[in-house]
């Protein structure tokens, strides 16, 4: 959400967020109405240090590379949805996430 504030080209921003289930997964979608992430940084935005558009949006570039590790961590993903309406991330995670039992110290 924050990004999507932060890197949204079009006045007035909007922001659509849509939650879904399926093939045992529930995916949310972010999705505004800018132009989008550039066909020659889709491939970074989820680098460390990469940022798009440094001079718009401060920060470190750490963003987006901390959570694709987190959802990764949760047994899901993020992704970016090139060729959808605006800029259009993805989250995917399992509907039922199996905890592994507690091992002992």
């Amino acid at each position: 959400i924050a990004n999507a504030q932060k890197y949204c080209d079009a006045d007035p921003a909007e922001l659509t967020i849509r939650v879904t289930r399926s093939l045992g997964e529930v995916w949310i979608d972010f999705t505004d109405n800018g132009s989008g992430v550039p066909a020659d940084h889709q491939q970074l935005i989820f680098e460390k240090f990469s940022r798009v558009s440094p001079e718009r949006a401060g920060g470190a570039g750490l963003g987006l590379a901390i959570c694709r590790e987190i959802m990764q961590r949760l047994d899901g993903d993020i992704s970016y949805l090139p060729g959808a309406t605006g800029g259009s991330f993805r989250i995917s995670l399992p509907f039922e996430r199996k905890i592994p039992p507690e091992r002992p110290f």
